[in-house]
């Protein structure tokens, strides 16, 4: 990572978003469009604000062909297959989106001579380790997702001036007409009284998206680059997590259930311990950035979902235990 300049602020250029539409490029979107010109690349509409932009990442002539034309100074890529199991039934598609889409971007980008901010993950470890990982450790995936991560990695870097950012659990409220993450669909079935059960296993990093986006604006404004770990120091599982849910809801703990290992019925292989060391990035933006402590988080998740539920229920007269997506 290069240290040297960590605090130089570039002007606001514009920027190239991929996966504009999805649930970390719609809120580093929304958290750029009202500084910058950005231009959001997604197979799906982007939310307002941005010019949209349409292609698919895998057809390379295609790609050169519409960038070529687009004035942006630093491209974000956030698009990705990025769900474990699916890579591993389909590990064909997997290479094409996470590996190959990454190859056609950084051609453009080298040939423009463009910074290039890649958004990896924590997968590319497979969570043995009995400290967190540094950035420096080498990469030990356990599934296809976290190999095709770290295939692409490689490219990344390859370009001096190119940031790698591996991310960790990201949660938050995306509510209509946005996909449901983990947090909007636990938040829904507590709030129609719905039983489910939580894995309570796996260690993770959990980290607000609207936090991570904040994050990425600023390190896309700096001079870092190589490999930054963008996580905070808490930890929690899943089940932690819909159980504090389910409190600020004030619905019963009862309806937050331990899954048991026959329940998962995933197919690619979780590792059993996500820490990362954030020393790198805390050093970084310590001016600039701080970590919000995880249950103000939730907090801000389960007050935003409440003020919509409720808002609709009194919209609709429907109860609230049969409020509905």
């Amino acid at each position: 990572m290069n240290q040297g300049n960590e605090g130089k602020q570039r002007s606001a250029d514009p920027v190239l978003v991929t996966g504009a539409s999805g649930f970390l490029g719609a809120a580093l979107v929304k958290a750029m469009a009202g500084q910058r010109l950005v231009y959001a690349l997604s197979r799906r509409p982007a939310i307002p604000g941005a010019e949209p932009l349409a292609v698919d990442l895998t057809r390379g002539e295609e790609v050169g062909r519409l960038l070529e034309a687009i004035p942006f100074a630093t491209c974000i890529h956030a698009a990705a297959l990025a769900d474990p199991d699916l890579c591993e039934t389909d590990p064909e598609t997997a290479w094409r989106v996470n590996v190959e889409g990454t190859r056609h971007l950084l051609e453009v980008c080298q040939r423009r001579r463009k910074r290039f901010l890649f958004l990896s993950t924590d997968y590319v470890f497979d969570g043995r380790k009995q400290e967190p990982y540094i950035e420096e450790d080498p990469v030990c995936p356990l599934q296809v997702y976290g190999a095709t991560k770290a295939e692409a990695e490689k490219l990344v870097l390859e370009i001096p001036q190119n940031l790698v950012i591996r991310l960790p659990f990201l949660f938050g409220y995306a509510p209509p007409p946005e996909r449901t993450d983990f947090a909007t669909d636990t938040l829904l079935r507590l709030w129609m009284e719905q039983p489910a059960s939580y894995d309570n296993q796996q260690l993770r990093s959990p980290l607000l998206r609207e936090e991570a986006a904040e994050a990425i604006r600023l390190m896309a404004d700096s001079s870092l680059s190589g490999i930054i770990h963008l996580v905070p120091s808490e930890t929690a599982t899943k089940f932690d997590l819909a159980r504090a849910f389910a409190h600020y809801l004030g619905k019963p703990a009862g309806l937050v259930r331990e899954k048991k290992g026959e329940e998962s019925g995933a197919r690619a292989r979780r590792p059993p311990s996500m820490r990362l060391s954030n020393e790198k990035f805390l050093q970084a933006l310590s001016d600039r950035f701080r970590f919000r402590p995880l249950r103000d988080s939730i907090v801000r998740v389960a007050e935003r979902f409440r003020s919509d539920a409720e808002s609709s229920r009194r919209a609709t007269g429907i109860s609230t235990g049969q409020t509905s997506k």
